[in-house]
C-alpha cells in the first residue's frame, strides 16, 4: 500500500511539474511577441519611428507579432481540447502546393523585412491532394516556416521542397524546410 501511494505521489508531482513547465513555456512564448508589439507601438507613439519607412516597418512587425500571438493562443486552446478529448479534426481534400504557395505569400513581408530569400521546389507534375484537416495542416506548416525565418540570419535563404512519395508508402508527400 505504501509503495502504491509513493508511486501515485510521484505521478502527481510529475504532473504538477509538467503543468508548471507548460505555463512557463507559454508565458515565455507569449512574452516575446508582446515585447515586440510594445516596443514598436511605443516607437510610433513617441515619434521615434519618424520616417515613413520606419513607421511602415513598425506596423508590419506589430501586425506579424499580433498574428503570432493569435496562433499561440489557438495552440493553447487546441492543447486544452486535446487534453479534454474534444479536439475534432475535419479532414478534407487539400491542395498542398497551393497551401504552401499561400503561406509563402503571407510570410513574404516578414521574409523581405528580414532580407531572407524563400524558394519553393514543387515537382512539375504537382503533388497529390491530401486528405487532411486544412486548418491544422496550415498551422503545422506555418510553425515550420516561422521557425525557419526566425533562425535564418539576414541575407540567408529558406528552401521549401515538397516531394510526392510512391503510392505504397505510408505518407503521400514529404516536405523539407531547409535553412
Amino acid at each position: 500500500l505504501a509503495e502504491s501511494f509513493n508511486q501515485m505521489a510521484a505521478r502527481v508531482q510529475r504532473s504538477q511539474q509538467a503543468q508548471r513547465d507548460f505555463v512557463a513555456n507559454v508565458s515565455h512564448d507569449l512574452k516575446t511577441p508582446l515585447t515586440s508589439i510594445q516596443g514598436y507601438s511605443q516607437a510610433l507613439l513617441d515619434g521615434t519611428a519618424a520616417t515613413t519607412a520606419s513607421r511602415e516597418r513598425a506596423a508590419v512587425v506589430i501586425n506579424q507579432e499580433a498574428q503570432r500571438l493569435g496562433r499561440l493562443v489557438e495552440e493553447v486552446i487546441d492543447l486544452a481540447r486535446i487534453d479534454s478529448g474534444r479536439l475534432q479534426l475535419r479532414p478534407e481534400p487539400v491542395d498542398l502546393a497551393a497551401l504552401i504557395d499561400e503561406l509563402v505569400e503571407l510570410l513574404e513581408p516578414r521574409s523581405a523585412a528580414a532580407d531572407i530569400t524563400v524558394t519553393m521546389q514543387i515537382p512539375a507534375g504537382g503533388l497529390p491532394r491530401l486528405h487532411a484537416d486544412p486548418d491544422r495542416l496550415r498551422r503545422v506548416l506555418t510553425n515550420l516556416l516561422d521557425n525557419a525565418l526566425a533562425y535564418t540570419p539576414p541575407g540567408g535563404a529558406v528552401a521549401i521542397t515538397a516531394t510526392p512519395f510512391p503510392r505504397d508508402s505510408a505518407a503521400p508527400v514529404g516536405i523539407e524546410v531547409a535553412v
